[in-house]
């Protein structure tokens, strides 16, 4: 089975890795990766790509809506003699689906989620909304995703949960022992793209409410609302103790070192960072939005908070701040929870059936 996956992607993030996952677990098939690029861009999602031994594809955009991509798109399926292309966001599935007419190929969209940062991405989630309704299936990661796609006019059997997963290799050593915190500072992390669907602002309006507990705060990414962000950390007197790290290609060693991490979204699908940290046996203080609440139990895995209400989240905080053996304990159970309920192993044998259905083998 030869299954292309389009991308367009200007980092490398979650669902790249996700991506690169997939391809590396499902032996069973070939695969072809491929991303939008423009002259002046390079593409670190097709760069990793190369570098894991998998096959790549350029898609060069002249300007925005440039009609040549779905020619180029059309050649790449016409010369592998693609079986399925998979299309991960708005612009891989508008043009995605005028690719596959006449084509061997068949459309299977994936999404993730919405975000409504400004009326430009309010206009792509409409055209995803259009072009996720003509897909002949769409993959979605979490039972919360899955509702507001059927909430869009998606009949429910034209829709696949599959969770996200996590590489072996990335878990730490069974044998690996955390520490409490109680002499020292709770080491405490986030990480995400800079942005209002992650909820940056209402984690800083929470810590402000802690006074002088003895933390350290360190938030990792990049992002529209960085600039708000550090107004928002002098504003509070917080910066101290809260710094803005930047963006950081890989959060393992990060959370190994932490104590604690906080996902404070407004909206999430399921979120890798928090995988990640349960590879490390670290604890979670977690809002609970979208595939959040399927992934975790409250007061085993980490605490759970509803979203946007910086009152309650600092009330969980300073629950794990007081009693840093539970902490510890949350960590321990999330790894647990990764092992058996996350590997790529599982997620490789569930895509599998889910191809071959699709392209009538099964």
């Amino acid at each position: 089975m030869k299954v292309i996956h389009l991308r367009s992607s200007e980092f490398f993030g979650g669902p790249e890795r996700a991506i690169l996952g997939q391809c590396r677990a499902m032996t069973d098939c070939r695969f072809v990766c491929a991303s939008f690029v423009s002259k002046s861009t390079q593409s670190e999602f097709l760069s990793r790509a190369e570098k894991a031994g998998i096959e790549t594809a350029r898609i060069c955009e002249r300007f925005l809506g440039d009609w040549s991509t779905v020619g180029q798109i059309r050649e790449l399926i016409q010369r592998h003699q693609a079986t399925l292309i998979i299309c991960h966001d708005y612009k891989a599935n508008f043009f995605g689906h005028f690719a596959v007419r006449g084509t061997s190929a068949t459309r299977i969209a994936h999404f993730r989620g919405e975000t409504r940062e400004d009326i430009k991405v309010r206009i792509y989630n409409w055209i995803h909304k259009v072009m996720l309704k003509r897909a002949r299936l769409v993959l979605t990661v979490s039972e919360k995703t899955g509702r507001i796609l059927t909430a869009m006019g998606i009949a429910k059997e034209r829709i696949r949960v599959v969770f996200n997963a996590i590489e072996d290799e990335k878990l730490v050593d069974s044998e690996f022992e955390r520490s409490p915190a109680t002499e020292r500072p709770m080491s405490i992390v986030a990480a995400g793209r800079l942005s209002h669907e992650k909820g940056y602002d209402v984690l800083i309006e929470a810590l402000a409410r802690l006074g002088s507990a003895n933390y350290t705060m360190d938030i990792y990414g990049h992002g529209p609302e960085e600039a708000r962000l550090r107004q928002q950390i002098q504003r509070y007197d917080l910066a101290d103790k809260v710094h803005l790290m930047g963006f950081v290609d890989d959060m393992l060693p990060v959370l190994k070192q932490a104590d604690l991490m906080v996902l404070p979204s407004r909206s999430e699908g399921m979120p890798n960072i928090l995988l990640e940290a349960w590879s490390q046996k670290l604890g979670t203080v977690c809002a609970s939005v979208g595939g959040v609440p399927e992934m975790m139990e409250h007061g085993v895995q980490g605490l759970l908070v509803a979203p946007e209400e910086p009152d309650k989240l600092a009330e969980a905080l300073d629950t794990a701040l007081s009693h840093p053996e539970h902490v510890v304990a949350w960590g321990q159970a999330g790894y647990e929870r990764v092992r058996k309920a996350y590997t790529y192993r599982g997620q490789a044998e569930l895509l599998g059936g889910i191809y071959r259905q699709v392209i009538g083998e099964e």
